[in-house]
């Protein structure tokens, strides 16, 4: 079984700044928090020591690690194969599903990431306003002008 110290001294090396994202940087014990499992509300580092989860994945594991119908839904989804960068019969029954929980939701649009929706907002606007949205170059974050 590979050591802390030793994943500390390597992650550098492949992982920007040691870590996949910055908030798991630890500076209050000198490292992030390598973890080997989760189980209900308690995470278990790679050395063993459980720890009670305050995070909960930021939400996506609101039913606790390795929640059984969890485990048994993903199982499901994942027998027709992993599906990709194609549309599916679900896409349409979750935008449907969304579209009646949020009325104002008229139309769902999914997207992997923030720069996707920045996209697609632009576009947007420059259907809904006429006008054409620009994007003004700066060191600072991007801003938009429409």
């Amino acid at each position: 079984m590979i050591e802390i110290s030793q994943l500390y001294e390597q992650a550098p090396r492949y992982l920007a700044g040691g870590v996949c994202a910055s908030a798991r940087a630890n500076a209050a014990i000198g490292h992030p928090l390598y973890l080997a499992r989760g189980e209900g509300s308690r995470i278990y580092d790679i050395v063993g020591r459980e720890h009670i989860d305050m995070c909960m994945s930021h939400g996506a594991s609101l039913l606790g690690h390795n929640h059984p119908r969890i485990k048994a839904a993903v199982a499901k989804a994942l027998g027709p194969g992993i599906i990709c960068s194609h549309e599916t019969e679900h896409h349409v029954a979750l935008a449907r599903r969304v579209t009646e929980l949020v009325p104002c939701a008229e139309l769902v649009r999914f997207a992997g990431s923030g720069t996707e929706m920045s996209g697609t907002y632009l576009a947007h606007l420059t259907t809904v306003l006429g006008a054409l949205a620009a994007i003004e170059q700066s060191p600072a974050p991007v801003s938009t002008t429409v």
